[in-house]
């Protein structure tokens, strides 16, 4: 799997005077998330930003349920060991 996706938005510029051109390209820059210029190819520019879900919030999210498995492995396990939940395999009840 890819350390980190990277998306891309294309704007065209033609018929743009300076001041709408400034305008999307501020907007683009300033906003979440934030975009850079990749590349600019005839009257198009094309912006490029990170995915939010690159390796390290891959990482997180993986950490995250590791813990809740964790947890919840040991609530039911205590539970067991007080006897609030009935053993089921090998019962002959």
């Amino acid at each position: 799997m890819s350390e980190s996706f990277r998306y891309y938005k294309v704007v065209e510029t033609d018929g743009m005077d300076a001041a709408q051109l400034q305008k999307v390209l501020n907007d683009a820059t300033d906003g979440f998330p934030e975009m850079q210029i990749d590349h600019v190819i005839g009257t198009k520019i094309i912006l490029g930003f990170e995915s939010m879900l690159n390796a390290q919030g891959r990482a997180q999210a993986r950490a995250e349920e590791l813990k809740k498995q964790r947890l919840a492995k040991e609530l039911a396990k205590g539970l067991f060991n007080i006897g609030m939940i009935a053993p089921t395999l090998g019962s002959s009840r």
